[in-house]
Parts: structure tokens; sequence; C-alpha cells
């Protein structure tokens, strides 16, 4: 890794993470490179399933009948700022979302059913499937669960996303 790369004489492991800070690759981008031998992937083919785990806290900007919009900041794997649109249909609920991730975006929808509770806070479960992505993302495909809750108060939204990723 750039760590043994440093005791051979190479890049100080201080100069790659100060070259990520300053917007450089990423610290692990640098040792997930290091771990494909110094190579980078090629095509479709060279991709592998990245295990994704997000919380996001999203607040409502808007609303236009039985859809809410909302926006927030996800933490996790794929950490960046987050849209969604959360239609209610009853109990069935549907969303459309994107995460503006660094290097690119990831697209997709989610469906699942609403449980009404009784402290202010409505529960929420279901599956999602990605749909694209832009940049870095390109490509992006995968699936996963996910669950929350809305509170009613204020219909602000937390949520979490377990997953697989796929991109180029």
């Amino acid at each position: 890794g750039a760590h043994a790369h440093a005791a051979r004489g190479g890049h100080r492991a201080r100069d790659v993470h100060a070259h990520a800070a300053r917007g450089g690759h990423r610290a692990r981008d640098v040792h997930a490179h290091a771990a494909r031998g110094g190579r980078r992937a090629r095509g479709a083919h060279a991709t592998h399933p990245a295990e994704v785990r997000d919380r996001a806290q999203l607040k409502l900007v808007g609303s236009r009948q039985n859809t809410l919009i909302e926006t927030g900041r996800a933490t996790g794997t794929l950490p960046g700022s987050v849209k969604v649109s959360f239609t209610l249909h009853g109990l069935h609920a549907t969303s459309r979302f994107t995460i503006y991730a660094h290097g690119g975006t990831i697209s997709g929808v989610g469906e699942g059913f609403v449980k009404s509770g009784r402290t202010g806070y409505d529960t929420f479960g279901g599956s999602l499937r990605l749909t694209g992505g832009s940049g870095r993302y390109r490509g992006a495909s995968g699936s996963g669960t996910l669950y929350g809750s809305l509170y009613k108060l204020n219909e602000s939204i937390k949520v979490q996303v377990d997953g697989t990723l796929r991109h180029r």
C-alpha cells in the first residue's frame, strides 16, 4: 500500500494524505489503487460489488399533492447531499432519490410500506434499486434495503440504507 511504498523511498504517506486534503485522490482511492496492483480497473467487467451503508437526515423543502420533496446530508459509505421525492399511496410509499457524492451522482428508486406510529412518528421499510449515475458512478447499479422514520410534526425523514453498489 501507500505506507509500504513510503518505506521503500517513494512518496511519504503524509504527502499522499496531504494530496488528498488538497482535492487530489482520496486516501481510500490510493489504497484501493495499490490493492489492485497499481493498475486501473477497465470496463464494466472490472467492477466489484461494494457494500454500502448510509444514513441521511432529510428536511421538507416542498410538497405537491401526496409527494414530499426532502433534502439533506448522507453520511457513511457514500457521503454527500441527497434529494428525495417521497410519495405516499396510503400505506404504500415510493421514492426517487439522487445522492450528490464526491465525483458524481447516484440515482435510484425505492418502495415500501409505512406503519403509523403513536408518538408522532411513522416508520417505513422497503427496498431500493439504483438506476444509474454520473461521473465516477456512471453506469451505477445495485440494490438494497431501506428503513426509517417520518416525523409527522414537520415531515422530516431519517433513513438508513444498506445495499450493494456496482459502478465502472
